[in-house]
């Protein structure tokens, strides 16, 4: 009750109120959207990783690599994926930063897959 008898719901309009709503719900939306590249993010290191195979398993096969080095390209996508195994662990999903650097290590290795085949090492 306010000083002079009345109630606050007589004080205060109700657009107010009802924007307060409008703002909360907003807000919540806003949220929930920022968070879905991440989410994204993990699927695509995952489809990265998946890719990454497929060209190592290719360049085998039409012989553009030898044994040695799929087995060497092999051992670093493993361990990229062990990585992101490792930060999924621990946070419970990849952060903007693991995400970042699974990136980074995905590059290196397409780039010594794409020396490898291109010198047939």
């Amino acid at each position: 009750m306010i000083s002079d008898g009345r109630i606050a719901a007589e004080i205060i309009p109700k657009g107010i109120i009802m924007n307060k709503a409008i703002i909360t719900g907003l807000s919540i939306v806003t949220l929930a959207t920022a968070m879905l590249p991440i989410a994204a993010s993990a699927g695509e290191v995952s489809n990265r990783i998946n890719d990454e195979q497929a060209r190592i398993n290719f360049a085998v096969h039409s012989r553009q690599i030898g044994p040695r080095t799929a087995g060497h390209l092999e051992g670093v996508l493993n361990g990229i994926r062990a990585q992101r195994d490792r930060d999924i662990a621990m946070h419970g999903r990849l952060t903007g930063f693991d995400v970042h650097n699974l990136n980074a290590r995905e590059d290196n290795l397409s780039s010594q897959i794409s020396f490898a085949v291109r010198f047939h090492r």
